[in-house]
């Protein structure tokens, strides 16, 4: 009985280790503008996934990788997005490369269910378009006009209506 006690105690304190290192790297966090975009929900995730899992709570405080250097491997190639789910996944393949994670979306609903005449009322609602702020365009000299060669036009060559109509997307 003793012994269980024990391994609860260690557990709690490799939790809370881990916990208290990721919480410190986010305040010490160094990287780039992406990796810092996603620095906070990383940091939250991998708490969590501590109090979920002992043995990820152990490999996070173990081993000297840190939130920076996985927020960074998370977005090394990344374009202009990348889903939330992918973030999440990479970031514990970091540390823990044989592991997966899975997401569940549930929806809460409260109230009664709305009518149709507010569900019109929404659908007509007006959506207001970001405004642009107004760029400055220096002003260009003309270019000099240089006359024009005169082409010779070739006879074109007439074509046999086949039935086939061409559609062009751009």
């Amino acid at each position: 009985m003793e012994n269980n006690i024990t391994n609860q105690n260690n557990s709690a304190d490799i939790i809370t280790l881990a916990v208290e290192k990721i919480k410190a790297e986010f305040e010490q966090f160094s990287g780039d503008s992406k990796a810092k975009a996603v620095s906070s929900y990383v940091s939250r995730i991998l708490q969590d996934f501590c109090q979920q899992d002992e043995r990820f709570a152990s490999v996070i405080y173990k081993f000297k990788r840190t939130l920076s250097d996985c927020c960074s491997d998370i977005m090394r190639g990344v374009g202009s997005h990348i889903s939330d789910i992918d973030v999440y996944r990479n970031a514990v393949k970091f540390y823990f490369p044989n592991s997966e994670i899975s997401m569940n979306m549930t929806i809460e609903i409260t109230g009664d269910a709305p009518g149709e005449d507010e569900i019109m009322k929404e659908a007509e609602k007006p959506k207001e378009k970001p405004k642009k702020a107004a760029a400055k365009i220096p002003e260009k000299k003309p270019a000099p006009v240089k006359p024009k060669k005169q082409e010779t036009k070739k006879p074109e060559k007439k074509k046999e209506d086949d039935g086939c109509i061409q559609l062009s997307l751009f």
